[in-house]
């Protein structure tokens, strides 16, 4: 069931938030649904009902972004960006679905320990 806090099945407003408490949350919707659809898929894929997806940044303010070191046109900043990673998946594979599924769209990060997504309009960026 989904919470008046919660955007999707997997996400809620509390996981996307500034993580410096401002409470910017407010998050574009094609990252909801982007994001949603990738746990959708590899828990059907796993043959389970639904994956843990962690969040280790989404909406960040101006102060945030400079503590995190992010670019000054971040899409963190205007709501459109996640880093996250879904428990017990890999996240080159994530990122290898995601790139796959909106080739040519978005901007796809491949990190280390987790996948970045964002729903940029425009020239796709990929990393």
């Amino acid at each position: 069931m989904i919470s008046s806090q919660s955007l999707s099945r997997n996400i809620s407003r509390y996981e996307i938030a500034c993580n410096c408490g401002c409470g910017f949350d407010t998050i574009d919707i094609k990252t909801v649904q982007t994001i949603q659809e990738v746990c959708d898929h590899i828990a059907e894929s796993k043959g389970i009902d639904k994956v843990i997806v962690h969040f280790n940044s989404g909406c960040r303010c101006f102060a945030w972004n400079d503590h995190e070191g992010g670019s000054e046109d971040s899409q963190h900043l205007y709501g459109r960006a996640v880093d996250f990673w879904i428990e017990d998946v890999d996240p080159a594979l994530v990122y290898e679905y995601l790139n796959r599924k909106y080739h040519g769209m978005y901007g796809i990060g491949s990190y280390k320990n987790f996948t970045h997504f964002d729903s940029r309009s425009g020239d796709p960026a990929r990393w």
